[in-house]
């Protein structure tokens, strides 16, 4: 999936940069979120059982389908077995057509994540800005008349601000 295309970013960013050296920012940039939030399609999680409860990595929006392994084999679950507490946690239920208080083994839950697409494209904008306002090592430069010259009292790196923007895709405490 494309989150942005060339011209949307160029309603955001003033740059003389051509299509091309956009499109690889586009596409760097997109390749960084899914890295670090996953991607938009069904996420397919194995979760550890042995509690009542498991957490998921990434708010569902809904539950495909949740199926216990253990010994004897596979057993895909009916929604009468568990019950979604919030966007991240199911919980089992001692009632339904396999009812248990705990979750058995490794747990497959297939799920939607919830779509956040309008932050996944605020997050490309700026890693883009980043990019493009990175000068490594520049102090000065002087071409005729005109001079130009950044100045940082700050340590922060590129890559500490790529992650200052990509944690914007994931809520504190969860990972």
């Amino acid at each position: 999936m494309t989150l942005l295309t060339v011209s949307e970013l160029r309603e955001h960013v003033q740059t003389s940069l051509v299509d091309d050296a956009l499109e690889r920012l586009l596409d760097d940039a997109e390749a960084s979120i899914v890295k670090h939030a996953g991607d938009l399609a069904d996420v397919t999680e194995f979760v550890d059982g042995g509690g009542p409860t498991l957490v998921l990595r990434r708010r569902a929006d809904s539950i495909t389908s949740v199926v216990e392994s253990f010994g004897v084999g596979d057993v895909t679950l009916a929604t009468n077995d568990w019950r979604a507490r919030g966007a991240y946690v199911l919980e089992r239920l001692r009632t339904g057509t396999n009812p248990r208080s705990s979750w058995r083994g490794p747990v497959q839950v297939v799920y939607e994540p919830e779509d956040d697409t309008a932050t996944r494209k605020i997050v490309q904008l700026d890693l883009i800005k980043l990019e493009i306002a990175n000068n490594p090592g520049l102090a000065a430069e002087t071409v005729g008349s005109w001079t130009q010259q950044y100045l940082t009292n700050s340590s922060r790196t590129l890559a500490d601000s790529r992650g200052d923007v990509l944690s914007r895709l994931r809520e504190p405490g969860i990972w």
